[in-house]
């Protein structure tokens, strides 16, 4: 019977890498429509499934101290070391994109990317093979030449089995923030950096745990007892619950098309005053192989650290404003953006953050790349609040921004950079009449208040009135804080819906069903303060299982699933 189900999964691991490894292929070669591309991403699931599932099964067949089992037995913990540590690297390579502004590395990030995603696959087929042939030649009947001396030093073995646990625990903990969202203990006050990691990464996290605990049940060998049943127990219910955002998918870009093609018709790729430019759009809300492989970058050029403001008096004496700038490459007027401005305002609870890798610094690249001239700020940062979790008091952000600066004066450094960039719109070859505006979180707020107050025109002391904004994109919403009273002066900064009327600009709103930090009901009601005005032109994108910052993940699935839209939103809109 052992016999049977090992040969059986053997040829099934067999089947399920080759298709993986052909499927990662046309992947990357040919223009896939949407099921078959998901399918592609199936099979590469289901081949580690399978390999680890193989790996257990080798486990509790085989004779450790037998020629042919202990072979098996150590291919088994490359196979699953290959697996948990393969997705990490995959993972933080896929980020590494987000960290660097040139191009110049892309080629070995990437080729990094392939390897680690193909070797997986290849691993498992090469897994089974070995594994048929051992049952050939008469495994799992305890044949062979016997191996002399220990097998792992007890000291390394404590270590690794100290660690696995760790992994484990770790890993079961996260779910909380998966499954209690905004009713967990940490609502408003979460650690974000927990938040961000949970979500938009669940995927690798079900394929690491699983491999982790199956390293478990290998290193203490006790097939039956009661801590194996705990382990096994654990290791399958992180897999599954970790899981739930994929399964998901399907039922989120259902909703996605409802709420924008309910909102502001159809989704298509023609633009205006243009034939289409259908071939520089994403041509499916999500592809579950990039999820793995990435989303490579097109052309841009980039200038980093432009000063746009320096302070000379008063609060802002000594402040120095700068901007990162990514620009489409030149003469490309065919591209979907060309001549448009986009200007991201980076999170952080109004204490800490900056542009660059801080504010999702790939979504700069994407937009530069589709012709769009793309603005990441920078604003000062206050101390005049201190938040309740000793881990978000450290103020991760530059240290010359941070002051005793209110949402009056945010907001007045982000007027300046309207002057500027009114000023040297020509530098750029802009048409200050096509601006958009887009943030997270407190730059979501940021965010609001600008595109609301530019467009209603009634500060034209703090602004540009050279500027057109054609609409804007805020990311879990945060304009019900309950600091904001404590940071504000003016009431129309505190409370943004202050600045709503019947002509605001359109409006797109990413929020995470699952935040821990902004109540996702907020954004909800900022859009039924636009429908009481007679204005139908806000819609707002509620993603099941995303938490705060679930958009951290370039190629994660709420990313995709939301640029998908925000690309079309800009390009209907502009």
């Amino acid at each position: 019977m052992k016999n049977r189900s090992v040969i059986l999964v053997s040829l099934i691991t067999l089947g399920l890498s080759l298709l993986a490894i052909l499927g990662g292929v046309l992947h990357l070669t040919v223009p896939l429509c949407w099921w078959g591309d998901t399918l592609c991403g199936i099979l590469f699931l289901l081949a580690m499934a399978s390999q680890i599932l193989l790996v257990y099964l080798n486990d509790r067949a085989v004779d450790r101290h037998d020629y042919l089992g202990q072979r098996l037995h150590r291919r088994g913990y490359f196979c699953l070391s290959l697996i948990a540590g393969g997705l990490l690297l995959i993972m933080l390579l896929n980020l590494m994109i987000a960290i660097v502004y040139t191009r110049r590395y892309d080629p070995f990030i990437f080729g990094a990317i392939y390897f680690l995603y193909f070797a997986i696959p290849t691993t498992g087929a090469l897994a089974a093979r070995e594994t048929m042939l051992a049952v050939k030649r008469g495994f799992p009947r305890r044949r062979g030449r016997r191996i002399r001396g220990p097998v792992k030093k007890r000291r390394f073995k404590r270590t690794a089995v100290v660690l696995s646990y760790l992994a484990l625990f770790i890993g079961a903990a996260g779910l909380y923030f998966l499954l209690g969202g905004d009713r967990s203990v940490f609502f408003e006050s979460a650690p974000q950096f927990a938040e961000i990691f949970i979500s938009g990464f669940s995927l690798f996290h079900a394929f690491i745990l699983l491999s982790v605990a199956v390293i478990v049940l290998k290193l203490q060998n006790r097939p039956g007892s009661a801590g194996a049943l705990f382990v096994g127990v654990l290791g399958l219910a992180c897999f599954a619950l970790n899981l739930l955002p994929l399964m998901g998918t399907p039922a989120t870009i259902a909703a996605a098309e409802e709420v924008y093609s309910g909102t502001f018709g159809s989704a298509g790729v023609e633009q205006p005053d243009g034939p289409s430019s259908e071939k520089h759009f994403q041509n499916k809300p999500f592809s579950l192989p990039a999820y793995f492989l990435g989303m490579p970058p097109g052309e841009y050029r980039f200038k980093k650290d432009v000063v746009f403001y320096e302070g000379s008096s008063g609060v802002d004496r000594g402040l120095e404003l700068r901007c990162d700038v990514f620009m489409p490459p030149e003469d490309r007027i065919d591209l979907p953006g060309w001549g448009t401005a986009l200007i991201r305002i980076h999170g952080g609870a109004w204490i800490g953050g900056d542009k660059g890798f801080a504010n999702m610094m790939q979504v700069n690249k994407y937009f530069a790349s589709r012709g769009y001239t793309v603005f990441d700020l920078q604003y000062g940062l206050t101390d005049l609040v201190e938040l309740t979790l000793p881990a978000l008091q450290s103020r991760v952000g530059p240290p010359g921004l941070i002051g005793p600066y209110t949402l009056d004066d945010m907001v007045r450094h982000l007027g300046l950079f309207t002057r500027y960039l009114a000023s040297h719109a020509d530098e750029y070859g802009l048409d200050l009449d096509s601006v958009f505006i887009s943030g997270g979180s407190a730059g979501g707020h940021l965010t609001t208040a600008l595109a609301l107050a530019l467009s209603g025109g009634g500060h034209p002391d703090l602004f540009s009135d050279e500027l057109k904004i054609k609409g804007y994109l805020p990311l879990y919403l945060a304009i019900e804080t309950g600091f904001l009273p404590e940071i504000g002066v003016a009431p129309e900064w505190i409370d943004v819906k202050l600045l709503v009327d019947e002509n605001s600009p359109p409006c797109l709103i990413f929020q995470g069903k699952k935040d821990g930090m902004v109540d996702f009901r907020t954004a909800g009601r900022f859009r039924e303060t636009y429908r009481a005005l007679g204005n139908d032109k806000c819609a707002v994108m509620e993603f099941e299982w995303a938490g705060h910052a679930s958009d951290f993940y370039f190629p994660g699935y709420f990313n995709q699933i939301w640029i998908y839209y925000m690309e079309r939103f800009m390009a209907s809109h502009r």
